[in-house]
């Protein structure tokens, strides 16, 4: 795609059409990249407003260190990466 940001609003429509296509509870794993940080942030302008509150309710979000053994102040992790992209009010819903 022709930008990052393209990218993101991509993923956030996939996101979108799963959401419309399953009843219940989705799952999703963020992973890191470029592409993926630009979703990060439009996840966290998103969850600053009450547009997307019932699709962002039904969600169980891992990020990719969940799938890594390894503890959460480990200087390998992206987790402070992920709370300053998505911000707290995405954390709260």
């Amino acid at each position: 795609m022709e930008s990052e940001e393209k990218v993101g609003r991509a993923q956030w429509a996939e996101i979108q059409l799963a959401a419309a296509e399953k009843q219940g509870d989705l799952v999703i794993v963020l992973l890191g990249g470029r592409g993926a940080q630009a979703l990060h942030r439009l996840l966290g302008k998103i969850s600053q407003t009450h547009e997307a509150d019932e699709l962002l309710n039904r969600c169980h979000i891992f990020t990719q260190d969940a799938l890594a053994p390894m503890r959460m102040d480990n200087s390998f992790s992206f987790v402070r990466d992920f709370e300053r992209l998505l911000g707290e009010a995405f954390f709260k819903k």
